[in-house]
């Protein structure tokens, strides 16, 4: 609210109130003197905040009847506080009112996090979910990708220009259509920005003969961007979300708040059409930087997150303690990899590792001869000495 409206308000607000009347009986006369803005609840002033906007007072005839009714200017004071005290408080209820027309390209409902979510800090990986400002945040400020696939609702923004001009915003219909007047109905569904293009301007040439002579040009733009529903099965906020078509299986996990507490962070399933698309590892971003596993996501998709089956704690003299996840192939050797290895000062000729059998502790020394045979079990603690 502008700060014109809140001075607006202050006065035409108060005489609603004290008045107990509507805005046409305001000019009647009362005396304002003895009136207490203290008296009014938030829920009296929010209600007559709506009702300003229907009001056809100016601010000047609004100052006028409050002077005029003997208004105290210190209660003028505390009203004004009021009023902006609920402004700078009310909540914004512009995303629950939008539909999935208006939704622009990259928006997500529901994209960030509304609480702080707290996980087990020694977990790697963790950090990309417990902060509220995430690389996976999606980024509402990007190009459309070479490589976006148009569908039912995307918006396209076709125009002619030079010799002739001509210019449409036309939604793909259901069945992944558009219709051009005069041109007549082209399927781009299913196809590129650029390969819609192409189909596009080979059908409208043969109306727009200047485009055939190159008189006249064609631009096509994506406009809107459509929304699709994914579910995600396994995370601190399962699921279903509506997100932008541009958003990607890593948008999805940011949204969802990530593996829940005995998630894997390794073998997270993507479900397209009730089959197995691809089997994410989040270790191959956190250790290389890759991101060839953040593929785009598509109407119904499903990401499934199933429980860890194997996790080891490491301490003392590595450069990255913590607790990691362990697939059956993979040794102390890979361990000290996710551990970004030795201190300067570790004892690297054996580890110690605490072993939990069905039911006693086992404490031994692995050899360095042995790093590269020895393979984790679930719980299994390692502790590197420092050199003495």
């Amino acid at each position: 609210m502008s700060k014109l409206l809140i001075r607006f308000s202050c006065f035409v607000i108060f005489l609603f109130v004290v008045n107990n009347c509507f805005s046409q009986d305001i000019l009647i006369g009362n005396d304002l003197r003895e009136a207490r803005v203290d008296r009014l609840s938030d829920a009296d002033v929010l209600k007559y905040m709506e009702q300003l906007k229907s009001n056809g007072l100016s601010l000047d005839q609004a100052e006028q009847i409050a002077l005029s009714k003997g208004f105290p200017a210190s209660e003028l004071a505390k009203l004004r506080q009021r009023i902006a005290e609920l402004s700078s408080n009310k909540p914004n209820t512009q995303s629950k009112t939008d539909t999935k027309d208006n939704q622009t390209k990259g928006e997500v409902r529901n994209e960030v996090p509304t609480e702080k979510i707290f996980v087990n800090t020694k977990i790697f990986g963790s950090e990309l979910f417990t902060n509220y400002v995430s690389m996976f945040q999606p980024d509402i400020k990007i190009a459309t990708p070479v490589n976006y696939q148009l569908g039912p609702d995307d918006e396209l923004q076709i125009s002619v220009y030079g010799l002739q001009e001509a210019s449409w915003n036309l939604t793909i219909s259901p069945e992944g259509t558009i219709y051009i007047p005069n041109v007549g109905e082209i399927v781009v569904s299913g196809y590129t920005v650029e390969e819609a293009r192409a189909r596009i301007r080979s059908r409208m040439s043969s109306i727009y003969s200047s485009l055939r002579s190159g008189s006249s040009k064609l631009s096509i733009n994506l406009g809107k961007i459509r929304s699709i529903r994914i579910t995600v099965l396994g995370s601190y906020k399962p699921g279903t979300f509506t997100v932008s078509s541009l958003n990607t299986l890593f948008n999805a996990l940011y949204i969802s708040g990530g593996p829940a507490a005995n998630g894997s962070y390794r073998e997270i399933e993507l479900l397209r059409n009730n089959q197995i698309e691809r089997k994410v590892d989040l270790y191959k971003l956190l250790l290389t930087g890759s991101q060839e596993d953040n593929v785009r996501l598509q109407e119904n998709d499903i990401i499934r997150i199933p429980v860890y089956k194997n996790r080891v704690e490491i301490a003392g003299e590595v450069k990255r303690p913590g607790i990691f996840e362990i697939l059956p192939d993979e040794t102390v050797d890979d361990l000290l990899k996710f551990a970004s290895g030795f201190t300067d000062s570790a004892y690297k000729a054996s580890i110690k590792v605490i072993q939990l059998t069905d039911n006693e502790k086992k404490v031994k020394d692995i050899n360095q001869d042995a790093y590269d045979l020895y393979s984790p079990h679930t719980g299994d603690y390692f502790e590197v000495s420092k050199i003495l």
